[in-house]
Order: structure tokens, then C-alpha cells, then sequence
């Protein structure tokens, strides 16, 4: 964890604010780092809850609520992992070196980024070849246009067919 959050220092010039890390993270030598650098570590603080009394009570129910933030920030993260195990190839590292798990793992993120870019562009070719093209449109803030159906331009703008093709 220290060398992650010393490698995120170099690139961007600053620690995080926060770090959201799983429960095995959650040392006393990373709290402490994380404390020293005023670093916000994710998860249940160490010890017996506080006692909950009228002085401390908004200040409970606000840590709590961070706690949970902190955990459904973690969601999409645990979900891409899935996603990549199911349907990439770390579920499948056989590589017996170091530095070979480390390039099996680059190429098939590498790999899941390929997928999801060339299911956007079939995406748009299967309109061009179906005939569909009457309005121009912006994929969801994407920097490629596409053309669609007139009357799919509200679903796509609200996102929900977008993610039902090419989040599927």
C-alpha cells in the first residue's frame, strides 16, 4: 500500500485524499502511514465502536455514512476485477515469474479495453449497415459521434440503451 500511494505522489504531486482498500490493507503500519501523511484510510476504525451519546451523535452517524460511501465507491472497482476474471484471463495466470504475471495481466486488461472499444464501434457500423442513419448523435459524451434512429436519441442520451448494448 505505501508504495502505491508514495508511486500516486509521484505522478500526480500530492497524496490522495483517500485510499479505499480491502480489509487485508487495513494493517496498523498502513494506518499509521496513512495518518502521518493525513491520508483517510477506508473501512471501520480499530478498537470497540464509540459509545453513542447526544454530544457525539451526528459525528457517529456521519462516520457511518462515510464508511458506507467508502464501500459503494469500492463496488465498480470489485465489479471490473469480476469482470475480468469471468471474461478476460486473470482468472487464468499461469505465469511463474514476476514480471511475466505483471505482462499477463497488462494484456488482458489491455484485452477487456479492446473489447469494450470495438463493441462501441460495432455498435456504430451495424447502424451504418442497417440503413438507421438520420441524426448525429454523441455516444454519452463520448469524443465519437454515431448515427441513430431519431426516436433512440432520448434513450441514449438518458443512458440506458447505451449501457444495455454495449455494456452487456
Amino acid at each position: 500500500l505505501i508504495a502505491q500511494v508514495e508511486t500516486y505522489k509521484k505522478r500526480f504531486g500530492y497524496y490522495p485524499v483517500s485510499v479505499h482498500v480491502d480489509e487485508i490493507y487495513r494493517t496498523q503500519d498502513n494506518r499509521r502511514y496513512c495518518k502521518a501523511k493525513g491520508i483517510r484510510l477506508s473501512g471501520k476504525p480499530l478498537g470497540r465502536p464509540r459509545k453513542q451519546t447526544a454530544e457525539n451523535q451526528a459525528q457517529l452517524k456521519a462516520a457511518r455514512q462515510q464508511i458506507r460511501q467508502d464501500e459503494l465507491d469500492r463496488i465498480p472497482i470489485e465489479g471490473k476485477f469480476g469482470n475480468a476474471k469471468r471474461k478476460g484471463t486473470l482468472a487464468r495466470i499461469m505465469a511463474k515469474l514476476p514480471h511475466t504475471s505483471v505482462s499477463v495481466i497488462n494484456i488482458g486488461l489491455i484485452v477487456l479495453n479492446l473489447d469494450k472499444w470495438f463493441r462501441e464501434v460495432l455498435f456504430c457500423l451495424q447502424n451504418l449497415c442497417l440503413g438507421l442513419l438520420t441524426t448525429p448523435i454523441d455516444l454519452a459524451g463520448k469524443p465519437h459521434g454515431c448515427y441513430v434512429l431519431p426516436q433512440w436519441t432520448a434513450l441514449i442520451q438518458k443512458r440506458s440503451l447505451y449501457n444495455i448494448l454495449i455494456d452487456a
